[in-house]
């Protein structure tokens, strides 16, 4: 294939069927290797709406998704990254 991972695509499959099985994406909460968008409810930052990569340790235990902690979101303006002062 072209892409290394998978191809993020804007539609209901969230993916290219045709993919690699590298994992290049993360979860946001623990950093574990993780790629699929499609484990459980949608998880996003509250500030910026953000689609976020949770693994399914992180969604069992947390009922609330994170900040994304990106300097583009708004919660972080201010602040440095991941909204460290």
């Amino acid at each position: 294939t072209m892409f290394a991972g998978k191809n993020f695509v804007f539609d209901p499959r969230r993916f290219e069927p045709m993919h690699d099985a590298r994992v290049l994406g993360c979860c946001v909460s623990c950093s574990t290797p993780h790629d699929d968008y499609d484990n459980g409810p949608e998880r996003r930052c509250p500030s910026c709406r953000l689609l976020l990569l949770m693994c399914d340790g992180c969604r069992a235990l947390n009922t609330d998704a994170p900040r994304c902690g990106l300097p583009s979101c708004p919660a972080s303006w201010g602040k440095g990254w991941a909204g460290s002062p």
